[in-house]
């Protein structure tokens, strides 16, 4: 199930006694855990509720054993989290699996991956995938939930804006949508914020949410740093992708992210210029990418600086560099330095 699943089984009361929630956007993943927390809370009330939190890299077997069975002197429900699962020990498996033969009625079981989920293909956390999928065969054997949190590809983005608002009442229309993802990027963490702003601010006002508005309520997170850095490579202004890049590793940007958004972008610009030169125009090659008409401008501005051989080699590029960074001992930096340099002409 998704996190909008999860939500609905939740305000059905069809509770589990064990939940493993994983995936790469760790902000679905923390979603989804503090939708289980508060659909509990809500049924049990606060002084009747416990909630315990739990280390998977250092638990016991009989740790979680006793987390899960032990009640309260006043008796109440109990939930109890597991973080990091994908490093849980093979005892403690085990132990789950017995566990589930008789659960306790009163006791929630949330198993949690922030980061890594089954179909996660980095070839680095093949330990921690190998863990979770065998978690998954345990809870498909039993009554209990697997809850799905991978990244959203980009294309699904708007769709993603307009469930968020939908679920607070509020809709909006092109524009709105293409602004707030233009503002937080592929930041699910800042997309749940600034829908949670937006709500709040037009609360009892109106239920229609304008261009304007999040314009005003919304402001610029990590995505201006990605969005600088591929503009700067599409300029093919090396220095300024160079000092961009490096503000965000010492901000400790996941690499991978930084990657794709590149590749994204860098894949924009030959898809532009293909269309281009087939003497298609700013509307076709908008309809037939799905962009924003000011993307399809840009696009097509920065593809002009290139050849379409230099967009090809730029691809494969892209491709060498993504296995560097999962199987290659070169520090991440340098790898992805030597890509900027590369995509800018300078090497």
């Amino acid at each position: 199930m998704d996190v909008r699943q999860l939500e609905e089984s939740l305000k059905q009361d069809l509770r589990k006694p064990v939940y493993l929630v994983s995936g790469e956007e760790e902000a679905l993943v923390q979603r989804c855990v503090q939708l289980v927390r508060e659909g509990l809370r809500a049924k049990a009330g606060q002084k009747d509720f416990m909630t315990i939190q739990l280390e998977a890299k250092s638990l016991s077997a009989d740790d979680l054993d006793m987390a899960a069975r032990s009640q309260s002197l006043f008796g109440g429900a109990r939930l109890v989290v597991v973080r990091d699962s994908h490093h849980a020990k093979t005892e403690l498996q085990k132990k789950l699996t017995e566990y589930l033969q008789n659960p306790v009625p009163t006791t929630t079981l949330v198993l949690e991956s922030r980061g890594v989920g089954t179909d996660t293909r980095d070839p680095k956390r093949s330990g921690g995938i190998k863990t979770l999928k065998e978690l998954k065969k345990i809870l498909e054997k039993a009554d209990g939930a697997i809850v799905d949190c991978p990244k959203p590809r980009p294309g699904d983005l708007p769709r993603l804006v307009q469930q968020m608002l939908g679920d607070k009442g509020l809709k909006a229309d092109r524009e709105a949508f293409y602004a707030i993802v233009d503002a937080v990027g592929e930041n699910i963490g800042g997309l749940i914020q600034a829908i949670e702003k937006i709500s709040l601010y037009v609360a009892g006002q109106s239920d229609v949410v304008t261009k304007t508005m999040v314009e005003k309520l919304v402001s610029h997170t990590k995505s201006q740093s990605i969005f600088a850095l591929t503009d700067a490579i599409g300029e093919r202004s090396a220095d300024k992708a160079l000092k961009v890049l490096g503000d965000m590793l010492r901000d400790n940007e996941n690499v991978l992210m930084i990657l794709g958004q590149i590749a994204r972008h860098w894949r924009t610009l030959a898809s532009a210029q293909a269309l281009h030169l087939r003497g298609r125009g700013p509307e076709e090659i908008r309809k037939a990418l799905g962009l924003h008409p000011f993307v399809v401008k840009k696009s097509l501005q920065q593809a002009r600086k290139f050849k379409p051989k230099d967009l090809t080699e730029g691809l494969i590029a892209l491709s060498r560099t993504d296995t560097d960074l999962k199987s290659t001992r070169i520090p991440d930096r340098l790898v992805l330095e030597k890509l900027v340099l590369r995509l800018c002409g300078r090497v």
